[in-house]
C-alpha cells in the first residue's frame, strides 16, 4: 500500500521513513537482531518490490521525461502561479499564516482541540504513573504520530499550498489520537468519550451542512457533474456532426472531446497544465515532452488546423483558442455548452 502510494503521488515518498524507523524499535517483545530480520527487512523487501512500477515506468518513459514529470513541471508550475500574482502559501512566512488560517475551521479545530486534550491526558496520565509520556504509548501511537509529523513536513513543500495537501497530516492525526486511546486511563475514559462525541456533532453540525447544500437537486441526475460532462458531450458531437467537419478539437478542457470519442491534439491532452508552463519550458525541450504554449498555438493550428475550438472552462488562458477562432472564420455556436463556448470550422 505503501509503494503503491509513492506510485500516485510523490509527497507520499516520506511514508517509508517512519515504517521503517518504527519498525527498529517495535515490537519491543522482539530483540534488535530479530527486529531487523523479521520486521525491517521484509518491510524494505516489500516496498522494494511495490515499487518496482516506478523504477519500470522510469525505464520506459526515460530519465528526463520521468525527472520532468515528477519535478520539473512542479518546479515550472511553482514560477508560473509567481507570474500569476499568486500570494497565498508562496513563502514559509505565508505557508505558516495558510496553515493558521486553516486550523481556524471548524472540523480541523475540533481536530486540533482533540489533540491538545489527549497530551494533557496523556501527560496527566504519566505525572500519576510516575513515568514518561512515550512509554505509555505503544507501537501504533508512536507510528501514527511520526506519520502526521512526516506528511505534514511534506505537505507544506508544494508551493503554494492547498488544502487537498493536508488530507494525510489531517487523516493520520485521527488515527494517532484513536491509538492514544488505549494508554489512556479507564478513569479517564469516559471524560475521552464525551469530548469525542461533543467533537463529532461540532464536526457535523458546521462541516456536514456543506454537504447537504446540493441535496436538494440528487433527484436531477442531469446535474451530476459525469451525466453533465457526458451530456454536453454529445451535445458538442452533434453540433461538429451536423456541419461534417473532420479533424481534432482543440481545447484546454479535453475531457469533453473525449467523452465525445472526437480527436483531440496530444500537445493539448494536458489541459491547461502543460500549456499555461509552456513558456517556461526550454525550447529543446518542447519536443520531448508533447509542450504547446500560447507562443506556439499558431504554429501547431498551421500544421493541422482544428475542426473545432471549444473554450470557457479556462478563463484567459482560453483567449489565445478563442482569438484564433475569430481571426480564421470559425462559427460561433449560439448555445451554452455548460458554460462552454463552441467555435466550428466551415
Amino acid at each position: 500500500c505503501i509503494a503503491t502510494a509513492i506510485g500516485f503521488k510523490l509527497t507520499s515518498a516520506v511514508l517509508p521513513v517512519p515504517f521503517l524507523g518504527v519498525s527498529l524499535f517495535y515490537p519491543r517483545s522482539l530483540t534488535p537482531m530479530k527486529r531487523l530480520l523479521k520486521v525491517s527487512l521484509v518491510l524494505f523487501i516489500g516496498l522494494t518490490v511495490g515499487c518496482l512500477p516506478i523504477v519500470i515506468s522510469m525505464v520506459k518513459s526515460g530519465l528526463q521525461i520521468f525527472c520532468f514529470n515528477n519535478v520539473g513541471y512542479h518546479l515550472a508550475n511553482t514560477i508560473w502561479r509567481g507570474l500569476s500574482e499568486c500570494t497565498w502559501g508562496t513563502s514559509m512566512l505565508r505557508k505558516a499564516g495558510y496553515v493558521w488560517r486553516m486550523g481556524g475551521h471548524s472540523c480541523n479545530a475540533c481536530i486540533l482541540v482533540t489533540l491538545l486534550f489527549t497530551f494533557l491526558i496523556l501527560a496527566a496520565e504519566a505525572r500519576r504513573q510516575n513515568t514518561e509520556t512515550r512509554k505509555l504509548l505503544g507501537g501504533e501511537s508512536m507510528l501514527a504520530g511520526l506519520l502526521v509529523l512526516f506528511t505534514m513536513a511534506a505537505a507544506l513543500q508544494p508551493t503554494p499550498l492547498f488544502p487537498q495537501y493536508f488530507v494525510m497530516p489531517i487523516s493520520f492525526a485521527i488515527v494517532f489520537i484513536g491509538s492514544c486511546y488505549g494508554a489512556i486511563s479507564i478513569a479517564n475514559r469516559r471524560a475521552t468519550r464525551t469530548l469525542l462525541a461533543c467533537v463529532a456533532i461540532v464536526a457535523v453540525l458546521f462541516g456536514g451542512v456543506r454537504l447537504f447544500k446540493y441535496i436538494h437537486r440528487l433527484h436531477r441526475t442531469d446535474t451530476w457533474t459525469a451525466i453533465a460532462v457526458h451530456l454536453t458531450a454529445e451535445d458538442i458531437r452533434d453540433h461538429i456532426d451536423e456541419v461534417e467537419v473532420g479533424g481534432k478539437v482543440a481545447t484546454l478542457s479535453p475531457l469533453y472531446a473525449i467523452e465525445a470519442e472526437l480527436p483531440i491534439y496530444r500537445e493539448l491532452s494536458t489541459g491547461p497544465f502543460l500549456y499555461r508552463v509552456g513558456d517556461l519550458i526550454p525550447d529543446d525541450q518542447k519536443h520531448a515532452f508533447s509542450v504547446v504554449s500560447k507562443s506556439g498555438l499558431q504554429a501547431l493550428f498551421d500544421i493541422e488546423s482544428p475542426s473545432a475550438i471549444l473554450v470557457g472552462f479556462e478563463g484567459h488562458l482560453d483567449s489565445a483558442f478563442a482569438s484564433y477562432a475569430k481571426q480564421h472564420g470559425y462559427v460561433k455556436i449560439d448555445k451554452d455548452f455548460n458554460g462552454g463556448t463552441l467555435y466550428v470550422r466551415q
